[in-house]
Formats: structure tokens, sequence, C-alpha cells
């Protein structure tokens, strides 16, 4: 039997009710702006329909405007996932920090974080932001298994909007093969395209998509963005060497990160138990950079899907990489010295806990640097350029006083166009093949267009 009480009274004077909860998990729908098809693609398993779900968990004690921890499902499940299997990690996470905690559909099962999938995270987090006021500068990034590939991916292509980045057993890659051997091998296509995924879907299964892709490939974009690495000894699903070349990679290029292998974990096991000590205290140190004085960013065209308007062509005040036609990728190094430059000093360390269980960290840290390291500040911009056919740098967001004399140092391995955006105009500079010094004066619009010799 069910039944209900009515209440006449409010019917006839048309007032509106609303029973939504204001903490707690919540599961919510969002119209998308793209129009993809209609129901489920059992091909590629994806969910096509304009109207998408995704769950969000809400604090005790909401502030607005509120810390944000997207948190990225694992192959085979949804955005249901955290909230059924593993409900103390979005506690965790989310309580003590006071941060609401997103978990998209991704559009479907497994579809590696890309296209589609990659459309509806930043979609439902448009929908979020217009239910409460999300704090842009305390964003974290991060998930379990598929979810944590989706974590060094997302954060490695959008530096700018991630704080930090975990991933727990997360592959650096889709293909295993190319995990395991640090990016040397790439498994057949008879495997990946064809018995297991691809154009149309695999003969047996669907697991990976049409072109698998690697967050090894990419890493060099990660200096502001620190990333928590968690893998099991015993996982016989993602074998820890390859999130440990992953770490090698951040440590090879100086770059922040925590490397934790637990020897008597399990791919499965962190789940199960629930236990997640460490992850919601790194959590707690998350604040996005938003215009750093150094910018490093890799432009991979085949990571670019401006069907929907998905291109990830720069960062902070770098944009508009475009990669040269016989290069497979584009690398901009810029370093601005409006307020004088010196690296941070990288130290390594290791470490052994006991929480959530014996576990052994290892990872690079920053320091930094003494005050007699930095150089004086100049009006100067350096900009290193491989495999990069033009760029745009916007001027102002370095920091750089566009009505004063601007030094540009550009080296390059080609032939480039170099532009230079400000609040006024914008002006390009067509720069030759190695290493060239110019200075150049912003401020009259249009002076600075031409070559540099």
């Amino acid at each position: 039997r069910f039944g209900a009480e009515i209440d006449f009274g409010k019917l006839e004077e048309g007032l509106t009710e609303r029973h939504t909860p204001d903490a707690g998990i919540v599961s919510l729908l969002y119209p998308s702006r793209y129009y993809l098809g209609e129901g489920v693609d059992p091909d590629h398993d994806v969910l096509e329909g304009r109207i998408q779900p995704y769950s969000a968990y809400f604090p005790a004690d909401l502030d607005e405007p509120a810390p944000m921890v997207v948190l990225l499902h694992s192959l085979s499940c949804s955005y249901t996932q955290y909230p059924v299997y593993t409900p103390n990690l979005i506690t965790q996470i989310s309580e003590p920090n006071d941060a609401v905690v997103l978990m998209p559909q991704a559009r479907g099962p497994g579809h590696w974080y890309k296209r589609e999938a990659e459309l509806d995270v930043f979609e439902a987090w448009r929908d979020l932001e217009g239910r409460i006021d999300v704090d842009r500068s305390r964003v974290t990034l991060g998930g379990y298994s598929m979810g944590g590939f989706g974590a060094c991916v997302l954060a490695a292509q959008c530096p700018d909007l991630f704080g930090r980045g975990f991933s727990v057993v997360g592959p650096p890659t889709e293909d295993p093969l190319e995990g395991l051997t640090g990016g040397l091998l790439r498994s057949p296509p008879s495997v990946t395209t064809t018995l297991f995924g691809g154009d149309g879907g695999g003969r047996l299964l669907n697991v990976f998509t049409e072109r698998p892709s690697s967050a090894l490939e990419i890493a060099e974009n990660l200096r502001h963005v620190p990333m928590l690495v968690w893998s099991g000894l015993g996982d016989p699903v993602v074998p820890v060497i390859s999130p440990d070349n992953y770490a090698r990679r951040l440590k090879r290029h100086g770059y922040r990160h925590q490397f934790d292998v637990f020897p008597a974990e399990t791919h499965l096991s962190f789940g199960i138990r629930d236990r997640w000590t460490g992850i919601p205290e790194f959590v707690a140190r998350t604040k996005v950079i938003r215009n750093p004085r150094r910018v490093t960013y890799r432009h991979l065209p085949k990571l670019d899907h401006p069907e929907v308007d998905l291109v990830h062509d720069g960062a902070y005040w770098i944009s508009d990489i475009a990669t040269s036609e016989d290069r497979n990728s584009g690398l901009v190094d810029a370093i601005s010295y409006a307020d004088g430059y010196a690296p941070p000093e990288v130290g390594q360390f290791t470490e052994y806990g006991r929480e959530p269980r014996r576990h052994l960290s290892r990872g690079v840290q920053w320091e930094t640097p003494p005050i007699d390291a930095r150089t004086a500040p100049e009006n100067r911009l350096a900009i290193r350029l491989e495999g990069v056919e033009s760029v745009t740098v916007w001027v102002e967001e370095a920091g750089l006083d566009v009505d004063d004399e601007v030094t540009l140092e550009v080296e390059s391995d080609g032939p480039a166009t170099l532009t230079l955006a400000t609040t006024f105009g914008s002006h390009d500079l067509e720069v030759p093949a190695g290493e060239v010094t110019t200075k150049v004066m912003l401020g009259d619009a249009g002076a600075a267009s031409g070559a540099v010799a």
C-alpha cells in the first residue's frame, strides 16, 4: 500500500515544494548542449541522449564557494560506483575539507575520458555550478582504475583547471603493453582495435577505444599539478610496473609527485577495504595555479575533438598551439622574468607508512630556492618551441609590461609564428629556426608585427 497526505490548500494557492536533499549523495540530470544521437550506442557503449545523469555529494556544512573534487569512475562502472562501493572515499575527501564531490557518468562505462566522455565531465561541472558556487581555485581531480587514468590525462590536458590529481590503481595508458614498457611498445591492432575495441566495437569485448591514448605523452604539462599515485604490488590488472613507469616519467621532468606501493593490495582490495588515509590530506592542500611564471605544454593533436569543441592547445598564458604537420606533437616551454625567476630546488624522498596499510612512498618534492638564486625582474620572455608552427602568448597574463620594451628570446627547431596578444590587440612575429633575441614595443598597436631576423 502506498499513500501520501495532500494539502489541498497549498494546491489551491499554487505552491511548489521541493524535497531535494541538501546534504549527502544526490543524483542529478543535466541537458547537454550537443546532440550526439538518441539512446545507447551498443557498439561503443555510449549514452547519446541530451539528458545525462551524474552524482554529487554535498557535505553536511556546505560553505560556498566550496572546494570540489571531481571523481572519475572505473571501467564498466558508472556515476553510482563510489556511492555504492566506496562510500567512505566520498565522505573522507568531502567532510574534512568541506568539499563537494562531482561524479560524472562520462557518457558510459568505458570511453576512457575522451570525446563524449571528456565532454560529459565538463558539462556536468557546468551544471553543478548552476546549483552551487564552486571555488575554482580549489579543484582536485581523481579516480580509481580507468578513473585514475582519466585523472592523469585530464589534469595534463587542462592543468590550469586542477590544483592536484590522484590515481588509485590507475594505468597511465589505455594500452596495457604501452604502460608496461613506458611507451616503448604497443599492443598489435588485432588486440586493441579488433578483438577488444576499435571503431564499431571489439569482436569479443569493448575495452579500448579506436585510438588508445596515453598520459605518458603529455606528462610534461603537469609542472604545476602535484600527483598522488597508489598501486598494489599484487595487482594483476594494472601491474605495479605500469604506474611505476608513470612515476618515473614525472621524476624525469622533476615534477612533484608521490608514488605509494602497497605490498598487500591488489586491484580491487583498496575499494573493498574502503580506507583512504593520505588522500583526504592530499586533497586538503589543493591550490589551482593560474598564471605561473613558467609554462610547459605539449599539444597532441590526436587528443583533440573539435567536433565537440575540445581542443587542448595550451594552458595558463599560452594558447592556440598549432603543431607542425610533420610532427606528432608540439611543445612550448616559456619563462616570464617579470618577477625574476629561479627554478625550484628539486629533491627526492623515500618514506614508509602504515596507514591505510603498510606501504612504501617515494617521489619528488620542491623547495623554495634561495633568494639570491632568483634573477632580477626583467621585462623579458624566453620561449622554446619544438614541432610548433604557431603559438599565442598572452603578454599581460605572463606579468609583462606592455607599455615598456619587451625582450624576447626564442629558440625553435623550425620557422614559427609567435603571436603576442594583449588586451588591446595582437601582434604576429615570424621567427626562424634556431635561437634569436629581439626587443619589441607592444604599446603601439601593430608595431611588433613582422619578422625577426
